[in-house]
């Protein structure tokens, strides 16, 4: 089957994903709705990734390869999907994720039929393989109410994951709505320029995506290094840019309190940092204080962090790491004696 003009592109990273990457296809062609085209861009990987591939598109034309020339991160790799896509709408799947098989239909049918730049929905989280469901609704979904960005912003917490929603392609290309290359973080500045520039943009509750949190190889499971700090660094900057771009319009405020919220979550991977970089440690604690003058009307208010937490960061972010890494390492050390107690249990 093939579809000259899609409907949707589906567009996915692929890197070294051998385990994963037949179910993750599987659960796109065999969508209830056809009008789709996946683009996977394999980013030079070295295990039988493109193998797969391969005899995958050899059975179902809808697939389409995309081989990257140099390994250029998950970010590079969808911006060329993004430049390669034709359909009306996009959507994001990690390479080790899947969808349930009614996800396409249900998506465009609300976004096409309300003319959303944007359609947000929800997600499972799944620590096992489980398998590929056929349906995900029980009930018909009543039709959403539609927001501007910066009304959505102020509505709801910002997610910075890009794959629980479907995107129009002309609204991000008329927008220059591209991932961050190079950084491993893209997701979020995909997601902050799309939901601040959005015109029409809808929440549904519809947990469509599975996203799997048993590959110990994610980005997501790595240690963060110097390496991880500095992308951190740069995130950090291109919302600081954002916010200054847009100081005098209406979204200022929506960005002030993205900004408010992403303070306790950067200080947090700031806490779980692994290296010894002092310079780098005293540049993020910087910018997180830099954070806080800007997104000060907001974070006190957030309901998510409790007050004392909030107060700690508010008046010393650099004390908040000291008292938090402590706290960390007397955690550890229980576990462990706890740890040793069970082996010696069982062994007795």
């Amino acid at each position: 089957m093939h579809t000259k003009f899609p409907k949707i592109s589906i567009i996915v990273p692929v890197y070294n994903s051998e385990n994963f990457i037949a179910k993750c296809i599987h659960s796109i062609l065999n969508q209830s709705f056809k009008e789709i085209e996946v683009i996977a861009i394999n980013d030079c990987s070295t295990d039988q990734s493109q193998k797969i591939l391969e005899d995958l598109a050899a059975k179902d034309n809808r697939l389409r390869i995309i081989n990257n020339k140099t390994n250029i991160g998950g970010g590079g790799s969808r911006n060329i999907g993004i430049s390669s896509a034709k359909g009306t709408y996009l959507m994001f799947v990690d390479h080790d994720d899947w969808l349930n098989l009614d996800a396409c239909e249900v998506l465009y049918n609300i976004a096409y039929s309300n003319d959303l730049d944007i359609l947000e929905a929800t997600h499972i989280h799944d620590s096992k393989s489980s398998g590929i469901n056929t349906r995900t609704l029980e009930k018909q979904i009543e039709t959403p109410k539609v927001y501007s960005g910066a009304e959505y912003i102020s509505k709801y917490p910002f997610n910075p994951i890009i794959w629980n929603r479907i995107w129009k392609r002309a609204f991000m290309i008329e927008n220059q709505i591209y991932c961050l290359s190079g950084n491993q973080f893209s997701d979020s500045t995909l997601s902050i320029q799309g939901l601040i520039y959005a015109k029409r943009i809808s929440k549904i509750e519809f947990p469509f995506y599975h996203y799997f949190k048993g590959n110990k190889f994610s980005v997501m499971n790595k240690p963060i290094n110097d390496e991880s700090l500095i992308d951190k660094l740069i995130l950090s900057d291109f919302y600081l840019n954002l916010y200054r771009d847009n100081d005098s319009s209406e979204l200022d405020g929506p960005i002030r309190k993205v900004i408010s919220g992403r303070i306790q979550t950067h200080l947090s991977y700031l806490r779980r940092y692994q290296g010894k970089n002092k310079d780098l440690q005293e540049k993020y604690i910087a910018k997180m204080e830099e954070f806080i003058r800007i997104g000060q009307p907001y974070f006190m208010t957030l309901k998510q962090i409790p007050y004392l937490k909030k107060l700690l960061i508010y008046l010393s972010p650099s004390t908040y790491i000291t008292v938090f890494r402590f706290i960390d390492k007397i955690k550890s050390r229980l576990n462990k004696v706890v740890l040793k107690k069970h082996i010696k249990t069982v062994q007795y």
